[in-house]
């Protein structure tokens, strides 16, 4: 099994894949590295990808209309988000910033 399976494999909805389609789901992953304080997604880009944690720490948030941060989550090695929005379009746009320096995987909306 390949590095990147365990993760992959780890999310529930992906682990019946095969070693197979593990490959291809891997080879559709866009993998980006991010540093610290770097924003890795905008509001505006919510429906638009699926995200999956291979390093780092995020988080997500909703910035007020005084300007406040207000944190929603935060996700780590391992985690995913993203896929309600791609599905249902109603989960609220967040913006999610990298706490730490991040790697990150990204799986398009016709990907998925």
């Amino acid at each position: 099994m390949k590095p990147g399976y365990g993760i992959i494999k780890s999310i529930p909805f992906l682990s019946c894949l095969s070693d197979t389609e593990l490959s291809d789901m891997e080879r559709i992953i866009i993998k980006k590295h991010f540093p610290k304080n770097e924003i890795i997604l905008m509001e505006e880009d919510t429906p638009n990808y699926m995200y999956i944690v291979y390093a780092g720490n995020v988080k997500v948030v909703q910035t007020s209309l005084d300007g406040r941060e207000q944190i929603l989550a935060i996700h780590r090695k391992g985690d995913f988000f993203g896929e309600m929005a791609m599905l249902d379009g109603k989960t609220s746009p967040a913006t999610v910033i990298a706490m730490e320096d991040a790697e990150i995987g990204m799986i398009t909306k016709h990907d998925f």
